[in-house]
């Protein structure tokens, strides 16, 4: 080890003062590089791609409290709906069956406070509609259903329905 810095040493002697400048400002511009490429480098990257990875958990958060937000909305006012209209569940069901002009054959309540239904008939499509206004309109929704289709878009179907929430 010795005899190495000795040869350094000797080596650096012998090179005159430009040289000696010129050698210094290399090694001084290499060093600067590899600090550069081996050490800041990639701490760089590093906090780039940490704040781009926690800007987007942010917003990811952000639209997820958001849809929280707006679900709990829709549950508070679906809760507001069905408990607004105290009628009895057949009321409800047989209104809106008249109002889209859907043939209802026959109506049982259940000991659980579920209605079956038997619809004659009908148009599938306009059952399926039914439903759907049944469902967002009065938080009324089918527990159970078979329908079975007659041909030419027609169906008869029966069904178990209970208000949301039981």
């Amino acid at each position: 080890m010795r005899s190495l810095l000795n040869f350094l040493g000797a080596a650096w002697a012998e090179r005159s003062a430009r040289e000696q400048i010129l050698l210094g400002s290399l090694s001084l511009v290499i060093g600067f590089l590899a600090l550069w490429y081996l050490v800041a480098a990639p701490l760089v990257e590093f906090r780039n791609t940490s704040r781009a990875a926690y800007t987007d958990s942010v917003e990811r958060y952000r639209e997820l409290s958001v849809g929280i937000a707006r679900y709990q909305a829709l549950l508070s006012e679906e809760g507001r709906r069905a408990s607004a209209d105290n009628r009895p569940l057949r009321t409800i069901v047989s209104e809106r069956a008249a109002a889209m002009e859907l043939p209802l054959s026959r109506m049982v309540p259940d000991e659980a406070g579920r209605l079956n239904v038997w619809t004659g008939n009908a148009d599938a499509e306009r059952v399926m509609n039914w439903l759907a206004d049944l469902e967002q309109r009065h938080a009324i929704v089918a527990i159970r259903a078979n329908i079975d289709r007659e041909g030419d878009g027609r169906a008869r179907a029966q069904i178990v329905l209970e208000r949301s929430g039981g």
